[in-house]
């Protein structure tokens, strides 16, 4: 979590908290997942019912994403933190690049997660055209919206790039995105 804010979950018998270590510990795409729920008296029967879902799944992960996510419980919450602050610089440095081209009220988002959501100009809203010119012209890969429900957006990750490489995509990024808020390029309607 970034800006002093913090994660919380809910406990109680009738909760099952369902997580992930892609955005606990940074390990995207390594699927490796787990629950946690209230032991008590109430919930007997909770473990059985949960071994029975489990059960008709086909697959697990990896033995290497296992070990991986144990070693990252025994690192503990002081190397999370430590991680996360390192995140912040580029996560800045990305924030600034989106909302200086497009307006700070077109960024959204990366108070708790890797990456950033920005809105679109109307004259650019074509997210895959967009995400595939910026990519072909500006050497920056960016995430079409379209392709996680929300047209008209991209989605910027600032994880998994050094701060300098980050600071060089930024720059790229921006001067991309400023040629489409300018409505210097344009792309053709659909028909």
């Amino acid at each position: 979590m970034f800006d002093g804010r913090e994660h919380y979950t809910l406990s109680a018998p009738h909760v099952i908290n369902l997580f992930s270590f892609s955005k606990a510990y940074g390990m995207m795409g390594w699927r490796v997942g787990y629950l946690a729920y209230h032991t008590g008296s109430e919930n007997a029967d909770i473990l059985s019912q949960i071994i029975k879902v489990q059960d008709t799944i086909p697959i697990c992960p990896p033995q290497l994403s296992q070990r991986l996510a144990v070693a990252a419980l025994g690192a503990g919450k002081s190397w999370v933190t430590d991680q996360v602050s390192k995140l912040d610089g580029n996560r800045q440095l990305v924030r600034r690049a989106l909302a200086d081209s497009l307006g700070d009220d077109c960024v959204f988002g990366g108070e708790g997660a890797i990456y950033l959501w920005a809105k679109l100009p109307t004259s650019a809203s074509r997210d895959w055209d967009v995400a595939a010119w910026l990519v072909q012209n500006h050497g920056v890969t960016l995430i079409p919206g379209s392709s996680c429900g929300s047209p008209g957006f991209i989605r910027a990750a600032f994880a998994n790039i050094s701060p300098i490489a980050c600071e060089q995509a930024a720059y790229r990024l921006h001067h991309g995105l400023s040629l489409l808020a300018s409505q210097a390029i344009s792309f053709p309607s659909n028909h």
